[in-house]
């Protein structure tokens, strides 16, 4: 199922949108899709705070009230949201904004189902590559996507697991050692290794039996047994990233 989520204050406006993009799909896509319409930018601020993303976003850069296009896609953004951000829009002034932004096109309306449904295939090659490398984590302070490739460890803290990200960022997860080995275990190139913490194979410096040190210099102990299980998974790790 392939979610959309279309936000546009002009009413009017969203509903073309997202008739352009029901016939488009019904025509041209054989994935079976669902449309989201926000005319109030707070509306769909509240449905992301309670875990609701989607696989394609279409933005309108100049809204009435609350935020605009480039701000919600800022937000997406800044949570690690790498999902296609595409603007469909009545102003020609925010392109370079949405450069900014990784935008993957830049609409003038009105907009062709011609032109809609080469952008809705450009959007869904890249989701077949990107859902195999990212996940998604509920943090403390809200939800999270996170490329696999910049996860360097996960740690224990309290009732809490620390996800250490490459760009020096920490996650605060509330869920078990053992839930979030058995999670990232899913993929290639993460090993739990001792009751606390699991480790990305691609991001260990150097080990031996008795430590393991990262590549942003934490060490970590390797528990008597532990050793085998990880000279092994290290040497057979699979390039992913």
């Amino acid at each position: 199922m392939l979610s959309i989520a279309i936000i546009d204050s002009n009413r009017q406006e969203l509903n073309k949108t997202a008739e352009v993009i029901k016939e488009t799909m019904r025509k041209n896509i054989e994935n079976e899709f669902r449309i989201d319409l926000y005319w109030n930018s707070f509306d769909f601020f509240d449905a992301t705070g309670k875990g609701k993303f989607y696989d394609i976003y279409l933005l309108e850069t100049k809204m009435t009230g609350g935020f605009s296009g480039i701000d919600i896609a800022q937000f997406l953004r800044k949570r690690g949201v790498a999902k296609p951000i595409i603007f469909v829009t009545s102003s020609k002034d925010y392109a370079w904004e949405a450069f900014g932004v990784d935008a993957m096109q830049y609409f003038m309306k009105p907009v062709t189902q011609e032109c809609m449904a080469s952008i809705m295939h450009k959007a869904e090659i890249l989701l077949r590559s990107e859902r195999r490398r990212q996940i998604v984590f509920k943090a403390v302070d809200g939800y999270y996507h996170v490329f696999l490739r910049d996860i360097l460890y996960t740690s224990t803290d309290g009732k809490y697991q620390m996800v250490k990200i490459r760009d020096g960022r920490e996650l605060r997860v509330r869920m078990t050692a053992t839930e979030m080995g058995e999670t990232l275990n899913l993929y290639h190139g993460f090993i739990r290794c001792g009751s606390s913490y699991t480790l990305n194979l691609y991001y260990i410096d150097h080990y031996d039996s008795k430590s393991a040190i990262m590549s942003d210099g934490t060490v970590f102990s390797i528990p008597r047994g532990a050793y085998s299980k990880l000279n092994t998974a290290y040497k057979e790790r699979i390039h992913i990233l």
